[in-house]
């Protein structure tokens, strides 16, 4: 059995060589072999120096640096394309996750299980990262018709067969959780501690968190689609029987029977934007070209075939 851990680094010089370190100290323990795939994301900063000194100094780590910035998702699902072990991990470069849980979440997955997703016990992020975080897995536990309790993260360990499946998934903006989802995997949460950041700060601003919330939609639209559609019934309902209400009051309502057209307006546009939103999305996906995880490599660290053995 190999395992690959899968690391996207921004601008993470102070702390991709301790998350290293301490990654090859836990893999080395267990049994099998491993690699740890480092992917920087065209850092400013020096990450991409202490990436080369880690391939080096470890075999098993293989660095791999992007020619332009594409972000977290992209940025994993290279470095997924790049993994040759049976099962992936992936983690975030702040020292948040914790290697040391690593065991954990392999413990976790056993034969009955295809994706498992570590909760954090205490989550030690801004305001509005827990506003998001929420919001998101809301959407996601919604949409994939999850346990009301589920939770999802970045820190994950999937087998690979269903990672290169997600990589295949016919769109520009890929979440990776929700493409992942889709395919109805068998899943299962590990709870772990979440550390906190230990150098700078996060980059996750509100915008990009919003835009994170868009592209999971875009992904996977149909609850959107059906809250409206179902928002547009209701509305649509509610006219039909406010128009009841006036009629049998007569004059004496003389301001509300303008009521129920404006709702029955607003909600036959809904019920026709949200069939047109299926049409449309049906299209967009049938004529989105395949996306290249592979491209915008400009340098590659360390031996493909380096391996450790636990």
């Amino acid at each position: 059995m190999k395992f690959s851990l899968v690391v996207p680094v921004y601008n993470s010089e102070r702390m991709v060589g301790e998350l290293t370190e301490r990654a090859v100290a836990i893999l080395k323990e267990l049994p099998g072999e491993f690699e740890i795939i480092l992917v920087d994301d065209e850092s400013a900063d020096g990450s991409w120096d202490v990436i080369s000194a880690l391939t080096a100094k470890h075999p098993e780590v293989k660095g791999i640096r992007l020619g332009q910035n594409m972000g977290q998702q992209y940025v994993t699902l290279c470095g997924v394309r790049h993994a040759s072990g049976e099962y992936v991990i992936t983690m975030d470069d702040d020292l948040q996750h914790s290697p040391e849980d690593i065991p954990r979440l392999i413990e976790a997955m056993g034969e009955d299980c295809d994706l498992a997703f570590a909760v954090f016990r205490k989550y030690r992020k801004g305001l509005h990262r827990r506003f998001g975080s929420r919001v998101l897995n809301t959407i996601l536990r919604k949409t994939h018709g999850l346990p009301r309790d589920f939770t999802t993260s970045s820190f994950r360990m999937a087998r690979r067969s269903l990672m290169l499946r997600a990589a295949e998934f016919h769109t520009l903006y890929p979440h990776i959780n929700g493409i992942a989802l889709s395919l109805k995997p068998r899943v299962r949460n590990v709870e772990v501690e979440h550390m906190p950041r230990a150098h700078g700060r996060s980059g996750y601003s509100v915008w990009r968190l919003t835009k994170l919330l868009i592209i999971v939609i875009y992904n996977s639209p149909r609850y959107a689609l059906r809250v409206l559609f179902l928002t547009g019934l209701a509305l649509v309902a509610a006219a039909v029987a406010g128009l009841v209400v006036v009629g049998l009051a007569g004059q004496s309502l003389p301001l509300i029977r303008y009521v129920p057209p404006i709702f029955a307006a607003v909600g036959i546009f809904l019920i026709t934007a949200s069939l047109g939103g299926r049409l449309a999305f049906r299209i967009i996906a049938s004529k989105t070209p395949m996306p290249d995880y592979t491209c915008h490599v400009i340098s590659v660290a360390g031996s493909p075939s380096g391996s450790g053995q636990g």
